[in-house]
Parts: C-alpha cells; structure tokens; sequence
C-alpha cells in the first residue's frame, strides 16, 4: 500500500487501495493538530472535486476536524481548486483540504492542503502533517469523529457555497468592458470535472458567448483522463472548429490547470500561454516591478521577455508549490508552471 506521502501538490492514491476511508481520516487528524497547533481557534475550508467519492472524503475529514474543534467551512456542492483556495486565503485558515486526484486517472482520488495564502501548503507547513498521519496509521489510531448531522445542526460544520463570491473575485480582475465589446464566442471544456459551471457562468455574467462541453457528472471521464493536454482535447479542438468560435478553454479535473485551443483548433502549449500571461501582465496591466517566478522546465521565451522589458527571473524545481513557496516572501511579477497553472 505503500506510505502516506504528498508530491508536487498533494497525496494521491488508488481509491479503495492507497486512498481509503481509514487513510482519509489518518491524514485529517494530522491536519486538524497542525492547525490548532498554529491557531487553537483555527477554521479550515473544505472543498471537493467530482470525482468518485469526493464528496465523502471530504464529509469524512470535517468529521474528524469538527471533533478536535475546528471550525469547519464546508463546500454546498464540488467546488474548484481555485475556488477553495480563494476562501482559505480570505479566511485566513491554516491549512484547507481539498479532495481532488487533479489530472490523474479516474481509479484515483487526491488529498490537497491549502495555506492562509491561498497556495499549495508549503513544504514546512505540509512536513508535520505527512509524519503525523504516517505515525497514526503505524499506531492504528481510529480518530475520534463528530456526526455529520450532529455536526450541521451544531454550527461545527457549516455548508457555504463561494462560487459566487470567487467568481465576483476574479471579475474585479477582468476589462469587463472590453470583454464585452470584443464579440467572441468560447468554447469552455470543464472535461467532466469541478470546473463544469464555473467558467460558463462568468462569461455568461460578463457578455461573452460561451459553449461548455463535457459538463456532464461522469466520474470515469469518459474515458479520457482530466488533463488538458493535446491528446486528451479532440473534443475541444473538433467542438472549436465546429462551430467558429475564437477560443477553446479546457480545464482538468480540478480546474486549476488550463489548456488553451486557437480559432484554428491548434493547441497552443503551456509555454507560449504563459509568455502571453506574462506579456500581459507587463504591457497592457502595467505590472513593472518583481520577477517572473518559473520552474526549471519552463521556456527560455520567459527569460528574454524578461530581458527585453527590464524585469528579474526566479526559476524553481518543477511543481507550481515551489514557485508559490518562492512567492509568499518575494515581489513577484507573475508565476507559472509547464503544466498550466498561471498566476498574475
């Protein structure tokens, strides 16, 4: 089975095989000490993708959470990545759970750890955590949990649903106007995942048309793994060129990894999207000063618009944790990874 170790972003397994219910709850007490640790009024926010028993994962670990006394914030419906994020960061919270395996095949689920910055916890702060639940497990701990309906009624577990306030969020950072004005049409493909809604509705809301495909609840992906690469979009490239739209977005299956399709059904790869991102960022919002956060394996264009514009470059090992690990305590420009994540 193999011992409880997070990666890049998170801990991963086979559902019923390295991710099980008993694991789960190993892994929520360890969270719940490190946070009443850091904060002994410590809150956590817990959100959850669509996968197969996502959503009671995540009932799972309030449970054991509420019982050690911390307040848990609870996600109404599966929720993206981003958007759990988003509330831990305005929260504060410690660390914030989220079930989600991301991109990786449907036979597997995921544990995330968020921080009070809103980022992937940091290696420090996700350190404690690995070797207490580790130690659990080892000792056969049973950890102690509160019903989920003795935990609603009480007020220890309250259900909240953020997509509005997360979406009205990243709305402040749009040109809504001239979104507006521009007349394109979108093709948004959520690939089955906890994306489906949450794109659409924001251009909806913001006047640009848009087709979402792979909507539908599907824990087996169709087939295809919820990874917005090349290989696995031939429906956004085929639903692009059917109908004359102008872009192609595609989310994995957590949405927090973006794959980006042209008006001809090229896909434009992670490296030119994040030069865009960058570019962007410097000509049209201004953004002068702090470096341009990268990982190792990211593309030498980033160092020459670097170059050209006057701006510093910070390369990192390969996993968008490091590059938020590097930001938190820099000025930063803007940050990104070869797999689409991007932040500005």
């Amino acid at each position: 089975m193999g011992v409880i170790k997070f990666g890049t972003d998170g801990w991963r397994g086979v559902i019923a095989k390295e991710f099980t219910f008993d694991r789960v709850a190993c892994v929520a007490a360890a969270v719940g000490k490190v946070a009443l640790d850091q904060d002994p009024k410590a809150k956590a926010m817990i959100g959850y993708d669509r996968r197969f028993l996502s959503r009671e994962f995540a009932q799972e670990t309030a449970c054991v959470l509420a019982a050690m006394g911390v307040k848990v914030l609870f996600s109404e419906n599966f929720c993206t990545t981003p958007c759990t994020s988003f509330v831990a960061h305005r929260e504060g919270t410690p660390l914030s759970p989220m079930m989600t395996a991301s991109h990786n095949p449907p036979i597997y689920n995921g544990f995330k750890i968020k921080g009070p910055h809103g980022g992937p916890a940091t290696p420090e702060q996700v350190a404690p955590v690995q070797e207490l639940a580790s130690k659990y497990e080892a000792e056969g701990l049973v950890p102690d949990k509160m019903n989920w309906e003795e935990g609603i009624s009480s007020g220890a577990i309250q259900l909240i649903d953020a997509k509005a306030d997360y979406l009205a969020a990243v709305k402040k950072h749009l040109n809504v106007d001239l979104l507006k004005k521009c007349g394109k049409k979108v093709v948004v493909d959520a690939m089955h995942g906890a994306g489906t809604g949450f794109m659409k509705q924001l251009l909806d809301e913001i006047g640009v048309e848009a087709i979402e495909i792979r909507s539908d609840e599907n824990p087996s992906f169709g087939g295809v793994n919820p990874e917005p690469i090349t290989k696995n979009l031939g429906a956004s490239i085929d639903k692009v060129r059917e109908t004359g739209a102008d872009l192609g977005l595609a989310m994995d299956g957590d949405a927090d990894r973006l794959g980006v399709v042209d008006e001809t059904g090229r896909f434009v790869t992670t490296q030119e999207v994040f030069s865009l991102v960058v570019k962007h960022a410097i000509e049209n919002l201004g953004i002068k000063t702090g470096e341009i956060v990268k990982t190792i394996s990211s593309s030498v264009m980033l160092d020459k618009l670097a170059e050209i514009h006057g701006v510093g470059v910070h390369t990192t090992r390969v996993g968008f944790k490091d590059v938020c690990d590097y930001m938190i305590d820099h000025d930063w420009l803007a940050g990104g990874e070869e797999s689409g994540g991007y932040t500005i």
